[in-house]
């Protein structure tokens, strides 16, 4: 009758999907009524020829029901329209021996009522959810305070996985500052020229580019290679593309865009562990990273917005081109990148690009939004390239500076002759002191200008001579700062591209306002501020970063306890840094170490210039007050690292920072 039920539970489901329930049952009225519930979903409703015991055997009635991979519980009950005694029930058939994955990425507010949630489900999956709309890979306009089911489905076999809520979502905290940022999604789409609204994907013919020009210079993205720039040029009768965009199979030609090297452009590639090689392996979607058969291009994970080695380009998910006011033309993508050593392989990681033109400035404003789940990462920092191009091979003269800020000194060639076997030239990471790189031919020269970080690679590749944009033999600039990928998170990068001569970009640089990133470092709410660890792990636990400066590492048979938490790399006036304010939570005693560089130095001068202080901490949070000055502390510091300085045993496992300033007070 209607409100009895009896309720079972079901374990030990092989795979989510569709079952066959079958019901065993007698009824002495005309029609059995039988209503089915799992777990706690809506009721199901089954009739059936009323059958009594007497007159026969059990009656059978089936539905199919979806349950979910292990544990179920199963609630039969009346509905008053027909009574039912039940036997018993059994499950058949359905399921499926593997369910289609799907991971979700971070609840981000997309404005004051509404929020949405990005996912990564298996190639060929149907994805629905129970609230809001799919777009793409995200589900949007979910309504704040309501919980999503988000749910993907393949045949017969199904994953489920459930989206909190924000609590609320309130006016955007995060800001930029010297061309960086770190906040939800959401906060820091808000902070780019526009807000995507308008997804023209569909419009955009394959195999084809997308320009923008101001009269000056004139710039280009592919969509053959994920939305990567592969043109930038002044904006002339006979524009000379200086991006080279090929070294791709079979001597590809601006014709045929589709075999363009999927690695090289103006792009920003994201490092993280493993690191690859043999000892460093990554494994995803059955494939491995590792030296197997032909491919001894192993570069751990890495999403790479270009796409794979193997010439597919990342999924451009979202397109939009716009007239904005004070910006002008506006190209946006949003890409969800492959990784670059394995084959169609997704990364957890989607960027969002827009790219702007201001005179003979090509802006960019990146968004790396990181919702890495995987159980291999090491937490610890790698070497982005953030942003990186690939340029004419005669522009080999790669040169930076070192000298005071702002004194107009003469810049520094950092040019490496080429070297067999390999046919490249690498300079290694070098740290300058205004921030920016160029290569040059002497008529033509490009200059990458991140206000956000001071080092910079340059490397060469088959010869010098060639200015063919889709020839193998290129040369190469690398904003490399070296920061953290294996924590999840958003961060974003504003900086500059200047088309013009080494000395026009000076004197605009020398008589510009644009603010570098400051010496103030909040890690509150779990920030990371683009800091990173060096043989030990700098994770988010409960809210907060923890850097394990006990860990141990081994290295050629020799273990030592070595591990270093790195800041990202700047330019502050060594005078403005007499004290540094260190916000730490841990317990004990702890002799620490603390190393800096300036420009032109590399990690081998941090042994002499290193302070060396002991300090003692209740498990509450403390600030030191850390005098520096002596060793080398003068001038312009490029990098501050913390490390144990008894490497045999750093007397404490784990301290927490807070916050780290160059004043006494906690930043915002």
């Amino acid at each position: 009758s209607a409100g009895e039920y009896m309720s079972y539970s079901v374990s030990s489901v092989p795979a989510a999907g569709s079952y066959s329930l079958q019901l065993s049952y007698v009824s002495g009225d005309a029609q059995a009524v039988m209503g089915v519930v799992v777990n706690g979903g809506t009721v199901q409703t089954v009739s059936a020829p009323g059958l009594s015991r007497q007159t026969g055997p059990y009656g059978q009635a089936s539905l199919n029901v979806s349950l979910n991979a292990g544990s179920n519980t199963i609630r039969i009950q009346g509905s008053g329209q027909g009574g039912f005694n039940l036997d018993r029930f059994c499950l058949t058939g359905g399921g499926c021996s593997s369910a289609p994955s799907l991971v979700l990425g971070t609840p981000s507010c997309t404005g004051s009522s509404v929020y949405s949630v990005g996912f990564t489900a298996q190639s060929g999956a149907t994805v629905t959810a129970s609230a809001g709309s799919v777009q793409g890979s995200s589900v949007v306009n979910v309504p704040v305070g309501t919980n999503v089911v988000v749910t993907a489905s393949q045949g017969s076999c199904s994953t489920q996985q459930t989206a909190n809520s924000p609590t609320s979502c309130g006016t955007s905290t995060a800001t930029m500052v010297g061309g960086f940022a770190e906040g939800s999604l959401s906060e820091l789409t808000a902070l780019a020229p526009f807000v995507p609204d308008n997804n023209q994907v569909s419009s955009w013919a394959a195999l084809t580019p997308q320009f923008i020009s101001n009269g000056q210079i004139k710039y280009g993205i592919h969509n053959s290679i994920g939305a990567t720039g592969f043109w930038l040029s002044e904006d002339n009768a006979n524009p000379k593309n200086l991006i080279n965009a090929s070294g791709g199979a079979d001597f590809a030609t601006p014709s045929t865009p589709e075999k363009w090297d999927k690695g090289r452009a103006l792009f920003y590639s994201v490092y993280g562990t493993p690191r690859g090689s043999n000892q460093d392996i990554y494994y995803q979607g059955g494939q491995q990273t590792g030296f197997v058969g032909t491919n001894s291009d192993d570069t751990g994970w890495n999403p790479n917005m270009g796409g794979d080695r193997n010439f597919h380009s990342s999924p451009i998910l979202f397109y939009q081109r716009k007239t904005v006011a004070g910006y002008g033309e506006v190209l946006y993508a949003q890409v969800q990148p492959y990784h670059w050593s394995m084959d169609r392989q997704l990364a957890e990681v989607k960027t969002h690009c827009w790219y702007w033109l201001e005179g003979k400035f090509l802006r960019y404003f990146v968004i790396i939004d990181n919702f890495r789940t995987d159980t291999q990462r090491k937490y610890e920092g790698r070497e982005q390239e953030g942003i990186a191009m690939y340029v004419l091979a005669n522009m080999y003269n790669q040169t930076i500076y070192t000298g005071a800020p702002k004194a107009n000194q003469a810049s520094t060639s950092i040019t490496t002759p080429i070297q067999a076997p390999n046919n490249q030239s690498d300079t290694g990471p070098r740290l300058t002191s205004e921030c920016w790189m160029a290569c040059s031919n002497g008529p033509n020269t490009l200059v990458l200008f991140t206000p956000y970080n001071s080092c910079f690679k340059g490397k060469q590749f088959i010869d010098t001579g060639d200015d063919n944009y889709v020839s193998n033999a290129a040369s190469y600039m690398d904003a490399s700062l070296y920061t953290d990928m294996d924590n999840s998170g958003t961060t974003a990068y504003s900086g500059y591209v200047y088309v013009g001569s080494e000395a026009n970009f000076r004197s605009w640089y020398n008589s510009s306002s644009v603010a570098l990133r400051p010496f103030k470092f909040s890690f509150n709410n779990g920030k990371r501020q683009g800091w990173a660890s060096v043989n030990g792990r700098f994770i988010r636990e409960n809210g907060n970063m923890v850097f394990y400066i006990g860990d141990s590492h081994t290295d050629n048979g020799v273990t030592s306890y070595s591990a270093k938490l790195v800041s990202p790399t700047g330019s502050w006036p060594s005078s403005s840094l007499s004290t540094l304010y260190v916000n730490l939570t841990f317990s004990g005693t702890l002799n620490l170490d603390v190393s800096w560089l300036k420009p032109g130095q590399t990690d081998a001068n941090t042994g002499a210039q290193t302070k060396q202080v002991t300090l003692t901490g209740n498990g509450s949070p403390q600030t030191y007050a850390i005098q520096m000055g002596g060793n080398g502390w003068d001038g312009t510091i490029s990098q501050i690292s913390l490390s144990p300085q008894n490497r045999n045993n750093p007397g404490i496992s784990t301290l927490r920072p807070n916050w780290i300033s160059d004043t006494n007070q906690a930043p915002n």
